[in-house]
């Protein structure tokens, strides 16, 4: 099974949550893939990348769709979300 794991960070770090999420879906057995979603979030994609178990990042670095003053968790990563929650085989576990 692989698992989605949607990234909570500030730009630069990951929040403590999604470093949580990625080793219980380790410990599940799955390929873990991480969603960092954001503007100008490169940094927090390179620190997922540095996960333990991590398989694939995918960045997804947009300004129209994550304005500076938008929380990264909020609703704007949907349209990300859904095209991988679309790929068979995965589940998603937000941080």
């Amino acid at each position: 099974m692989a698992v989605l794991v949607v990234a909570e960070h500030d730009g630069k770090h990951l929040k403590p949550g999604t470093a949580n999420a990625v080793t219980a879906a380790v410990k599940m057995g799955s390929d873990v893939t991480v969603l960092v979603a954001g503007h100008q979030c490169a940094a927090a994609a390179q620190v997922a990348a540095r996960l333990s178990g991590v398989k694939k990042v995918l960045l997804c670095d947009a300004a129209q769709s994550f304005p500076a003053t938008s929380i990264v968790t909020s609703p704007p990563i949907l349209p990300a979300a859904v095209t991988v929650f679309a790929t068979p085989g995965f589940s998603c576990f937000p941080s």
